[in-house]
């Protein structure tokens, strides 16, 4: 085993789906695609914001 898996956000997401890591921002994307929300964990700071969505999203992708 490498290391030691841990849970850092308990947000019992309905389909949790599409974690996207921004390497410049040290930031995982994610999404509650039937919940309809997006998840942004910002490893420095151990924290999760929650973004609601109007609709279903299919994917994340950090850009410019």
């Amino acid at each position: 085993m490498l290391g030691k898996l841990e849970l850092l956000v308990d947000e019992k997401a309905i389909l949790g789906e599409g974690p996207t890591w921004d390497d410049r921002r040290q930031v995982l994307y994610w999404l509650d695609i039937t919940g309809k929300k997006l998840h942004i964990y910002d490893y420095r700071r151990e924290n999760n914001r929650t973004i609601k969505l109007d609709q279903m999203p299919g994917t994340i992708v950090p850009r410019t």
